[in-house]
């Protein structure tokens, strides 16, 4: 998608130095396309579906009771642990009252609700992609390094979520970090492929053809004279008329 810069024999002249006025091709816009299609799958079915899902389940699957903070939320799969944890459950649920009978985690020593751990998890996300999106959006306009950035961001988003594979309750503090990673890759990856979008569309050959015929146009009405006549054209040139 990033093209040579420096040629310019079958595109439009340069606007300004190392403008890139290589005519669009087609494999150009299929790849927009395609990253774009990618980009929309994780963005709806990964960021608005499952890393929710994940994040409160593993969060669930760590935390514990707020009544006594041991007893832990998700059943034990033994049947001697699984008698236990009902008793407990039973008599938590008889002497407190149901905020605390609910199911917290504890990442920094204060409760947090499971049922809330995904919300904080990608509000902190979308700050961390606020702040590097204003640290590069300059980048994505007037540098050089687009296509390596949009690579790298998107190889990171990938990374990240494929990496949630491995990640259970033990550690899942890993989840939220790892989510933090895609929903900042995510954002600056879309700031990228869009920052294709002038230079594909000033580019393209219906475009370039459009401005040729209308610099022609122009030109020839320029040279009609106000009795209907045609002036001669500049260099001793003749009118196409």
């Amino acid at each position: 998608m990033e093209r040579d810069s420096e040629s310019n024999e079958y595109g439009r002249p340069r606007r300004y130095e190392n403008e890139d006025t290589t005519p669009t091709s087609d494999r150009e816009l299929k790849g927009w396309y395609s990253y774009g299609l990618a980009a929309e799958i994780f963005a709806v079915a990964g960021v608005g579906s499952f890393l929710p899902v994940t994040l409160e389940q593993l969060a669930k699957e760590r935390g514990v009771l707020r009544s006594d903070h041991v007893t832990p939320c998700v059943k034990p799969k033994s049947a001697v642990a699984e008698t236990s944890h009902l008793l407990l459950r039973a008599v938590s649920r008889a002497t407190n009252d149901k905020n605390e009978s609910q199911c917290v985690v504890q990442p920094f020593g204060k409760d947090i609700s499971t049922a809330s751990f995904a919300m904080y998890t990608f509000s902190i996300a979308v700050l961390v992609q606020a702040i590097v999106l204003i640290s590069f959006s300059s980048v994505a306009d007037h540098g050089s390094y687009r296509k390596k950035l949009l690579l790298a961001f998107g190889c990171i988003g990938s990374v990240s979520s494929m990496l949630f594979i491995v990640v259970s309750p033990s550690i899942y503090l890993v989840g939220p970090v790892l989510v933090i990673l895609g929903v900042a890759s995510l954002g600056s990856s879309f700031v990228l492929l869009n920052s294709f979008l002038p230079l594909l569309a000033s580019n393209h050959p219906s475009v370039v053809s459009a401005e040729e015929q209308a610099g022609s146009l122009s030109a020839s009405v320029d040279m009609v004279e106000p009795d209907g006549t045609y002036s001669p054209a500049p260099d001793g040139q003749q009118s196409d008329k």
